[in-house]
């Protein structure tokens, strides 16, 4: 009977450590797609910081885009400073695993007592850390007041622009609507063939706002799987954790009919480990997220500014009402756009793809 025993809790042990295995490589798995997202991320910052240079080139001096620049190197700093951060958390919870499977097989209470001190310790020091960082977040705050009123500033102007937009619109749509009436009184008063050259060319303006409907409802539609998608992910990584807590549920009701401690804390810092490299995760979708913005709402920015469809004239910001003055705005933009080779390769792109 002994022997059996001894038996069972050779497998319950055996069963524990596979358990132990699978959870080490998730974890690793969890590393890689950490390592991809940071990759990710590295590309969406580069082409953030292009398309802030383009806008800052097209609408503020050099002054102001030495300050933007500084500040944006000094959130990247922080940015790498918590990654770096958190890639020691996750380095020390490696090391005390390992230190705890040691303890295992040497079974040295002693030690586990003076390791659980020294973790007391490093969380001590993380939180001055954290503290230091908080300073420092604070004087970035006193020098990204400038930053926002310029943002603020920029957010006018596009406002502006896109009331300006929808007032094009409805003058479109009612000349529309005055076109179509003057079609139809001409096909009271034309003969029976000049009657269906007219009828075809209404059909053709109706084609040709169809169309426009159709393309503003697909770029809706795409808005909406982006959201679903991003949805699924979130509940993708709520299930994870779901079924991870109810196998460190099962885990330690057999290590409550074991008894066996250090098992359990080897679970116990497993679980944090993974918990910290979901938040991991979560933090990095987050910023690929509000980037995607970013980046979609600058890009838009500068391939207005670039192409300057309301004659707005080069530095000064003003619309003149008469059409001599958008004239020699777009003449200023022009010249401008042909002094700068970027500029001039964006231009040409435009007036392809319009």
């Amino acid at each position: 009977m002994i022997i059996q025993q001894q038996q069972q809790q050779l497998l319950l042990l055996l069963l524990l450590l596979l358990l132990l295995l699978l959870l080490l490589l998730l974890l690793l798995l969890l590393l890689l797609l950490l390592l991809l997202l940071l990759l990710l991320l590295l590309l969406l910052l580069l082409l953030l910081l292009l398309l802030l240079l383009l806008l800052l080139l097209l609408i503020l001096r050099l002054l102001l885009l030495l300050l933007l620049l500084l500040l944006l190197l000094l959130l990247l700093l922080l940015l790498l400073l918590l990654l770096l951060l958190l890639l020691l958390l996750l380095l020390l919870l490696l090391l005390l695993l390992l230190l705890l499977l040691l303890l295992l097989l040497l079974q040295l209470l002693l030690l586990l007592l003076l390791l659980l001190l020294l973790l007391l310790l490093l969380l001590l020091l993380l939180l001055l850390l954290l503290l230091l960082l908080l300073l420092l977040l604070l004087l970035l705050l006193l020098l990204l007041l400038l930053l926002l009123l310029l943002l603020l500033l920029l957010l006018l102007l596009l406002l502006l622009l896109l009331l300006l937009l929808l007032l094009l619109l409805l003058l479109l749509l009612l000349l529309l609507l005055l076109l179509l009436l003057l079609l139809l009184l001409l096909l009271l008063l034309l003969q029976p063939l000049q009657l269906l050259l007219l009828l075809l060319l209404l059909l053709l303006l109706l084609l040709l706002l169809l169309l426009l409907l159709l393309l503003l409802l697909l770029l809706l539609l795409l808005l909406l799987l982006l959201l679903l998608l991003l949805l699924l992910l979130l509940l993708l990584l709520l299930l994870l954790l779901l079924l991870l807590l109810l196998l460190l549920l099962l885990l330690l009701l057999l290590l409550l009919l074991l008894q066996l401690l250090p098992l359990l804390l080897l679970l116990l810092l497993l679980l944090l480990l993974l918990l910290l490299l979901l938040l991991l995760l979560l933090l990095l979708l987050l910023l690929l997220l509000i980037l995607i913005i970013i980046i979609i709402t600058l890009a838009t920015c500068v391939i207005m500014l670039a192409f300057n469809p309301f004659g707005l004239a080069a530095g000064s910001g003003s619309v003149s009402g008469s059409s001599g003055t958008a004239s020699s705005g777009n003449l200023a933009v022009r010249n401008r756009i042909g002094q700068d080779p970027n500029l001039m390769l964006l231009f040409s792109i435009l007036q392809l793809t319009h």
